[in-house]
């Protein structure tokens, strides 16, 4: 493709958009690869019937260490409430469009999980401790050995004990499958 100087269909627009073109020989196709990812993460929002605001929120994409840190204390000391914390973050930043990154927008999401403001001190105390930053170096260190090269990656273990690991929000159809999970009307579709 680049012998003869094509371009892939991504960065067409970039090419025939840029000021400096066309005599930029290395075009950004991430000037319209944004527009694409958030064209497809509104039509599977759609598809579905999960709540999205229709434009990413202000920044994109955000340092999130803070909430790692405050996800990977919750953990390992309050597990039960993990699903319920990434529910109210999904809330905050995909459909609020609140600033993710903010200690206090982050803390309150983390708060209604939790359910207890003392328990919601402990995890935002433990953000800052030595074992909570050696675990989420540990979790993140197992994703890269997994193959996790970007977001959704899923690691999955069906009953049969087989491990395989999925990239992207089009396969979660194969997830379901891998795990024997029974799809319907809504991810009958899925790839």
């Amino acid at each position: 493709m680049h012998a003869c100087n094509n371009r892939p269909p991504i960065s067409i627009k970039s090419e025939l958009s840029s000021p400096l073109l066309p005599f930029d020989p290395n075009p950004n196709p991430a000037l319209d690869k944004d527009k694409w990812i958030n064209k497809e993460r509104v039509r599977w929002a759609a598809y579905c019937n999960a709540p999205i605001a229709t434009t990413a929120p202000e920044g994109f994409p955000p340092n999130t260490i803070s909430v790692q840190r405050a996800l990977t204390a919750i953990e390992m000391s309050a597990p039960e409430n993990l699903a319920p914390a990434f529910q109210h973050l999904y809330q905050t930043f995909w459909v609020e469009r609140n600033p993710v990154q903010d200690p206090q927008v982050f803390g309150a999401a983390i708060g209604k999980a939790m359910g207890d403001e003392g328990a919601t001190k402990k995890i935002l105390d433990a953000i800052s401790s030595p074992e909570v930053k050696q675990r989420l170096s540990k979790n993140t260190e197992q994703a890269l050995q997994d193959g996790a090269f970007g977001l959704p990656y899923f690691v999955a273990t069906n009953a049969k004990g087989q491990k395989e690991g999925f990239w992207g929000f089009d396969h979660l159809g194969q997830v379901m499958d891998h795990l024997g999970l029974e799809r319907d009307q809504s991810t009958r579709a899925m790839l």
